[in-house]
């Protein structure tokens, strides 16, 4: 049923894709990854608007664009961090701002740099 869906009311930022999970949940994320709900209508882009069971949810005010060590651009630190959590992949900041990184650009307060 198209009226369940939340990917109805979310406009995703360019070169990603809304994808709907339990009819609940509407996540932007990159293309590549395999979607079986796709749209890119409606308002601002609300993202991340449902439980997400152990993944943490991030504000959609927050703007503090990053560089994910998987060369793509998030809006805020939590939106990567929250990717990470619903991919099952290893994504941390590799710097600050869009990608790709410009030399003398890079993370702060990451462990996983010295």
């Amino acid at each position: 049923d198209a009226t369940k869906d939340p990917c109805l009311k979310v406009r995703c930022p360019p070169h990603r894709v809304c994808v709907s999970h339990d009819f609940q949940t509407a996540i932007c994320t990159n293309r590549k990854q395999p979607a079986h709900r796709k749209g890119s209508t409606g308002h601002k882009h609300r993202v991340e608007a449902g439980a997400h069971g152990k993944c943490r949810l991030c504000s959609v005010l927050q703007s503090s664009p990053v560089c994910g060590s998987d060369g793509h651009s998030y809006s805020s630190k939590c939106k990567l961090e929250f990717q990470s959590c619903i991919s099952g992949k290893s994504i941390s900041v590799k710097c600050e701002g869009l990608c790709p990184c410009l030399p003398g650009r890079r993370a702060q307060n990451c462990s996983a740099q010295s």
